[in-house]
This record gives C-alpha cells, structure tokens and sequence, in this order.
C-alpha cells in the first residue's frame, strides 16, 4: 500500500473553515490533510518574520498546496505567503473552488493567478469523488517546475480587494 501524501490546504480562514472541514471529511481518508489555523486570529500588527516562519513550517514535509476559492481568500496575505513557500520549494499548487460557489465571485490570489497563467497550477470546481482529487493533485505533483513563477513580491498584509 501506498503511503498517504502529504497536502497543505489555505483558505481564508473565517469565510471557508467549514468548507474545509467538510473536504477533509470527505476526502481526508486518502490523504494526509494539513492547515495552519493558528494564523486565523493574527493581526497585521505581529512580527511578519515570525509569521512567515509558521507559514513555512507548516508547508514542510507536504509535496502539494491546494487553495480552497471563496468571497475573500486573495486579500488574505497569509494565503499570500503559504502559496510563497510553496513555490519556494515547489510543490505542487492547485485550486480548487467551494462547492456550490460561482466562481465569477471568487477572488484569487494574484500569485495563484501567475502560475495558472504560465501552466503551472489550475483551478478546478470542486470535486465529485476521490477519483478526482487523487487526479488534481498528481496533476499538481507532476506540474512542470520550470513554470513556477514566484517573481510578485509577498504581500505585507490583508487588503479589502475582493468584495
């Protein structure tokens, strides 16, 4: 049997904990799921250096980052800095949109949006079976690594972008 891998997920974490519960839920048997919900509750007032390192922290010893698309998750700068790290390291990124969302309302990560344009992540509805996660992330996992576009600059803190 095949050891389970290792997935990191972000999303804004007020708006999306209980889609992400759910997915876990749901999908959580084949995959070791990992969040950082210790950042939920910080403000932009701590030490970024501090909280950069939990963010790396957390992504280490995952081999994918999937992004869960809601109302607000491309203003928030601690998706910013996980989707950074994960690109530091290049693992493989993914999106995928909550269930029963139009994605005309999703606000994405700018970062997010560089790599879907150079090839190397997607964004994907969200999925109907483990079949299709499984897909996703090898698909993320297998992703050229010479596309990786980390170039944008992290953001310093969350905006009020998307509304």
């Amino acid at each position: 049997m095949m050891a389970k891998r290792r997935v990191f997920l972000t999303y804004h974490h007020w708006g999306e904990q209980h889609v992400i519960d759910e997915f876990i839920r749901k999908f959580g048997e084949h995959w070791e799921f990992f969040s950082d919900s210790s950042r939920s509750d910080a403000t932009d007032r701590e030490d970024a250096e501090e909280l950069s390192q939990a963010c790396r922290e957390a992504i280490e010893g995952t081999s994918v980052t999937i992004v869960m698309i809601g109302r607000q998750t491309g203003c928030r700068n601690f998706v910013d800095w996980e989707l950074w790290h994960t690109l530091q390291k290049q693992h493989g990124l993914l999106a995928i949109s909550r269930p029963d969302f139009d994605d005309s309302l999703g606000c994405l990560p700018n970062r997010l949006v560089e790599n879907g344009k150079s090839g190397y992540a997607k964004w994907y509805p969200y999925p109907s079976s483990d079949y299709v996660v499984r897909f996703f992330i090898e698909e993320a996992c297998d992703a050229d690594k010479n596309k990786i576009d980390n170039s944008r600059e992290r953001m310093k803190k969350s905006t009020s972008c998307c509304l």
